[in-house]
This record gives C-alpha cells, sequence and structure tokens, in this order.
C-alpha cells in the first residue's frame, strides 16, 4: 500500500510539474507571438502609408519640375495674378447673360 501511495505521488507531481512547465511554455510562447502579429499589422499599415506619401512625393516633383519653366511661370501669374506686361491692355470677358424667362 505505501509503495503505490509513493508511486502516485510522484505521478501527481511529476503531473502538476508538467503542466507547471505547458502552462509556461504556452503563456511565454503566446504573448510575444501575439506581439510579432500586431507588429506586422502596424508595419503593414506604414508600408502602405509610405507607398502613399511617395507616390504623393513624385506627383509633387513632377508639379515643381513643371513649374519651373518660365512659360508656365508666365501663365500662373498671368491667370492668377493678372500679370501684364508694359504697354499690354488688359480686358475682363464676362460671363453671357441668363436667359431671361418669358412667361
Amino acid at each position: 500500500m505505501f509503495l503505490i501511495r509513493l508511486i502516485w505521488s510522484r505521478f501527481t507531481l511529476m503531473l502538476l510539474l508538467f503542466a507547471a512547465l505547458a502552462a509556461i511554455i504556452v503563456f511565454y510562447g503566446i504573448t510575444p507571438y501575439n506581439a510579432w502579429e500586431e507588429q506586422r499589422g502596424v508595419i503593414a499599415e506604414v508600408e502602405a502609408e509610405l507607398d502613399e506619401i511617395t507616390k504623393e512625393n513624385t506627383e509633387l516633383q513632377v508639379e515643381i519640375d513643371r513649374l519651373s519653366t518660365p512659360a508656365e511661370v508666365e501663365r500662373v501669374a498671368r491667370r492668377d495674378h493678372n500679370f501684364i506686361y508694359p504697354g499690354e491692355e488688359p480686358y475682363v470677358v464676362l460671363p453671357p447673360a441668363a436667359a431671361s424667362q418669358t412667361p
């Protein structure tokens, strides 16, 4: 009887130790995995944002190159700031009159 109790208590002790070890492995294994998954999501979001910013920078560089020509500077000055050269006569074109409604 003593031998059975001794074997049973050793078995129970080993089972408890194994369960504790398994719980520790699961706890320390799952937590880093969740953090890793979260970091992968953040990295994907940041990469998408980087792609968007890179595309916007490319478009802005094209705009800078276009606006760097003297002809484009003159066109924008005339359109937006009413620029005229000395001796030119400015004029304004009015929109067509609204059609009158007849009863």
